[in-house]
């Protein structure tokens, strides 16, 4: 256990503290320089941690004693380095083959493939990837930055919002085990119940994903549609020609779908991030107070992927917007070192509350059971969630009205 909360520290580590040093490769050197440094990580981290799984192994199954745990946490470091070095990348711009027997992926042979892909997939894209001049203009001093509250404030908002959601999903699996009374990897259970609440676990961690990936294709999309104008249709060139009764109806019928769709900006991005704040907020009040079964996990599950998505998706967005574009992989690295704080903030808290809960009900297992395991936890993070809407909003209402 340990071992395994070392590899989830190190990794939130890599991806957030690294993001100021790739966001500043990317706007001196271009993403291109950033992609190749992903591959090199991604071979390291990955292909040494794929490595060590074999190893153990092997050493397992000759009785020896596993060596220490330190190869993890650095291998975690890097995979994780290498993922928001991909990320910074693009912002700036079957079963043999895993080692599948009887159902079950082989991890070591999973993580090695992952290492050649990653490395193959970045470094050609380190070799493509090229940043449009305009990239380098009109830089702004770092301390002038800093100086800046809009910083310091959507910080906060970002540190409040991105917090609870890492903490949620960190701990998915202890909020399984708390809602079903016993631990799902130890063997004091039948093992058909420890399948179907693993299935369970598996089951909502799969709602996340998939409701994280639609909330960015969507919010994206439809914040690119509502927040920015297109460009007006060029006046015709040359005297139209005569044309029938009929044909000038069907042009005029085409006019109106292009005014339909080239209309001026009707609603900021910023919207998009307090209705995501307000979800959040109102799914972890719902944890808090309502969840009893779980049959309504779901509801945290779908509300906590819809909101990490918007966010993550929309506040590259609006730092590109209301801060020099030449400086935006520095400015939105700096701001990851907020994702960072509050995921070490919320995560740990977690845990500390939860095993505060099983001790006072001195469960024989060792298992928290039911509400008042996460009731504290989840109170908080509703409050701290509606408190970053409240950030956004003043944002959205003063300093960046009309322009995000």
């Amino acid at each position: 256990m340990q071992q395994t909360s070392a590899l989830a520290s190190a990794a939130i580590f890599g991806e957030y503290a690294s993001a100021p040093v790739w966001g500043w490769l990317a706007d001196r050197r271009g993403p291109g320089s950033v992609s190749f440094m992903a591959a090199l990580l991604f071979a390291f981290g990955y292909g040494m941690l794929g490595w060590r799984y074999n190893v153990s192994v092997e050493l397992q199954r000759r009785g020896l004693p596993l060596p220490p745990g330190q190869l993890i946490w650095l291998s975690g470091y890097n995979f994780a380095a290498g993922s928001l070095a991909t990320f910074f990348t693009s912002s700036s711009t079957e079963a043999t083959t895993f080692g599948v027997s009887n159902g079950e992926l082989d991890p070591g042979r999973w993580l090695l493939f992952l290492a050649a892909l990653l490395a193959t997939v970045n470094t050609f894209g380190g070799t493509v990837v090229r940043a449009p001049p305009a990239l380098f203009e009109s830089s702004q001093p770092l301390s002038t930055f800093l100086r800046d509250p809009t910083f310091w404030l959507f910080g906060l908002a970002i540190l409040l919002s991105i917090g609870p959601c890492e903490m949620v999903m960190a701990s998915l699996g202890g909020v399984v085990e708390s809602l079903l009374g016993f631990h799902i990897t130890k063997g004091a259970i039948a093992p058909d119940t420890a399948s179907r609440a693993l299935g369970l676990r598996r089951l909502h961690v799969q709602i996340i994903s998939i409701a994280n990936t639609f909330s960015r294709l969507i919010a994206g999309g439809v914040s690119d549609w509502l927040s920015y104008s297109a460009a007006p249709s060029p006046p015709p060139t040359r005297p139209p020609s005569p044309v029938r009764h009929g044909h000038s109806r069907s042009r005029s019928r085409s006019d109106s779908v292009k005014a339909y769709f080239h209309t001026p900006p009707r609603l900021s991005r910023l919207a998009f991030l307090v209705g995501a704040a307000a979800l959040l907020s109102a799914a972890f009040t719902y944890v808090a107070l309502l969840l009893k079964v779980p049959a309504g996990l779901w509801v945290l599950s779908v509300s906590v992927g819809i909101g990490y998505g918007t966010i993550f998706t929309l506040s590259p967005a609006v730092v590109r917007t209301v801060y020099p574009s030449a400086d935006f992989g520095r400015n939105f690295g700096l701001l990851n070192w907020f994702s960072a704080l509050g995921a070490v903030i919320f995560t740990p808290l977690y845990g500390v509350l939860s095993d505060l809960a099983s001790e006072s009900q001195k469960q024989k297992n060792g298992v928290c059971y039911g509400r008042a395991c996460w009731h504290d936890v989840f109170v908080v993070s509703a409050i701290s969630t509606a408190m970053a809407g409240v950030l956004v909003l003043v944002l959205w209402r003063g300093w960046w009205r009309g322009k995000v």
